[in-house]
C-alpha cells in the first residue's frame, strides 16, 4: 500500500509518498446516517442531519427524531436523545410525565463532544486529488473513477437518477448508502448529505436484531408443500379420421332420475272358506241338454252283417240225426248266444 503526509486540507505534501507490505488495510471516514424515513416524512435537514429542537422535535408536527440522524455522537447521546423525544412524545399524546431534566443535560453534554469530534476529524476537500482512474468509487457495481467521470461528462447527466442510469454507481446491494455522499460530491450534485437518501422504502430489518441477545429470535421457515408423484399420463389416442359427410349421431337425451319405488301394499293371506259337498253324480241319460245345443237322437245299434259260412258235411258213413244237423258243431257262430249251444239234453226237453 502507498501511504503519503498531507496538509491541512487533506492533500498530498510532495515527496511523502512511501510502499508498506500489509496484508490488510481497514480506513475509516465517519459516519453517514440514514434518512429514509425522515426524508419520507417531510422533515427538514441540515448538512445531511435532520434538524431538531431541545425535545427533539421536527419540522413535521408530531415526529420526533433521535439518534445518529440528528448528529454523529455516540451511542451515550442517542440514548440521552431517546429519552427526551419519548418524554416529548407522551406530552403530545396528553400524558402528565416529569421532565427528564437529567437526560437533556446529557444531551447538551453530548452534542458539545460530537461538535468537538467534527472540528477534530473532518473530512477535507483534498481528498479528491488521491484518486486515479481505476479507482474504485462504487464496490457494488464495481464502478471506477473514470468511467463515473466519463458517463457525467460525455452523456450530461444532471441529477441523482442520472448519474445512477448513466453510471450505474449507487444500484447495488447498499442503493448508495456506501458510496453515495462520494459520488455526490464527485460528480456536484447539490447537497450531497442528502442526495442519495431519498429512497421510498425504508432498510429492511430483522426481528432477531430487534429482540434482547439472550433470547434470540429464531424465524420459522416455510415448508414446502409435499410433492405429489406425477401419474402417467394414458396414451393418447390417434384422431379420428375424417370422413366426408358422415352421418352426426342423435342428440343424446339425458335419462330423467326415476322416483324412488313406493312400497308395496302389504299382502294378506286370503280367507279360508269352508269346503262345499260335492254335488251329487248326475246320471246321463237324465241329463238336461245344454242350452244351444241339438237333443241327442236315438241310434240303433249296428249289428254286423252275417257271414256265410259252408256248413259241416259229416262222413257218409256215420248218421247225423235231425238235431244234430240242425245243432251245427260245436263252437260254430251258430251256437254263439248268452248259453251256448244246448247239446243232446236240451233236445229231449223240446
Amino acid at each position: 500500500m502507498t501511504v503519503a503526509r498531507l496538509d491541512h486540507d487533506w492533500n498530498l505534501l510532495p515527496g511523502t509518498r512511501r510502499r508498506i507490505e500489509a496484508d490488510a488495510v481497514c480506513v475509516g471516514y465517519g459516519f453517514t446516517p440514514q434518512l429514509e424515513l425522515a426524508l419520507s416524512a417531510g422533515c427538514a435537514t441540515s448538512g445531511g442531519f435532520v434538524t431538531v429542537d431541545a425535545a427533539q422535535a421536527t419540522s413535521v408536527p408530531g415526529v420526533f427524531a433521535a439518534g445518529e440522524v440528528t448528529g454523529i455522537g455516540g451511542a451515550l447521546l442517542a440514548a440521552k436523545e431517546g429519552t427526551v423525544a419519548g418524554t416529548a412524545a407522551a406530552r403530545a399524546a396528553g400524558v402528565t410525565v416529569r421532565a427528564p431534566v437529567r437526560a437533556m443535560r446529557g444531551v447538551r453534554a453530548g452534542r458539545r463532544f460530537a461538535a468537538a469530534l467534527e472540528r477534530a476529524h473532518p473530512v477535507r476537500e483534498g481528498w479528491r486529488g488521491w484518486l486515479d482512474e481505476d479507482t474504485v468509487v462504487c464496490r457494488c457495481e464495481e464502478v471506477t473513477f473514470g468511467q463515473l467521470r466519463r458517463a457525467v461528462r460525455e452523456r450530461g447527466a444532471a441529477g441523482v437518477r442520472a448519474v445512477k442510469l448513466v453510471s450505474r454507481a449507487g444500484l447495488g446491494l447498499c442503493q448508495g448508502r456506501v458510496c453515495g455522499r462520494s459520488v455526490a460530491e464527485l460528480t456536484g450534485l447539490p447537497d450531497p448529505g442528502t442526495a442519495f437518501a431519498g429512497r421510498p422504502l425504508a432498510a429492511p430489518l430483522r426481528l432477531g436484531e430487534l429482540a434482547e441477545p439472550s433470547t434470540p429470535v429464531q424465524l420459522r421457515q416455510a415448508q414446502p408443500p409435499p410433492v405429489q408423484p406425477r401419474q402417467a399420463d394414458p396414451p393418447q389416442a390417434d384422431p379420428p379420421q375424417a370422413h366426408p359427410r358422415q352421418a352426426q349421431p342423435p342428440p343424446v337425451q339425458l335419462r330423467q332420475a326415476q322416483p324412488p319405488p313406493a312400497d308395496p301394499p302389504p299382502v294378506h293371506p286370503p280367507s279360508v272358506q269352508p269346503r262345499q259337498a260335492d254335488p251329487p253324480p248326475v246320471d246321463p241319460s237324465q241329463a238336461q241338454p245344454r242350452q244351444g245345443q241339438p237333443p241327442p237322437v236315438d241310434r240303433p245299434p249296428v249289428q254286423p252283417p252275417p257271414v256265410d259260412r259252408p256248413s259241416v258235411q259229416p262222413p257218409p258213413d256215420r248218421p247225423v240225426s235231425e238235431s244234430a244237423e240242425r245243432a251245427g258243431p260245436a263252437g260254430s257262430a251258430e251256437c254263439a248266444g248268452p248259453a251256448g249251444c244246448a247239446g243232446p239234453a236240451e233236445e229231449e226237453q223240446e
